[in-house]
């Protein structure tokens, strides 16, 4: 990934990332693990939530 793409996302050299493609757009998203971790910790701790309002 170009040094510039990698400055404006904030991903550093060598940081792991998550490649997702959208085919139909003829689109590529590149995402931080990191923050697909945050994101999944936060989608688990909502579910978890859901339904303990007894």
């Amino acid at each position: 990934m170009p040094a510039s793409a990698r400055q404006m996302c904030r991903i550093e050299p060598g940081q792991p990332v998550l490649l997702a493609a959208i085919v139909a757009h003829d689109l590529l998203v590149v995402h931080p693990v990191s923050t697909v971790v945050r994101l999944l910790a936060d989608l688990h701790t909502h579910l978890a939530g859901v339904g303990n309002d007894r």
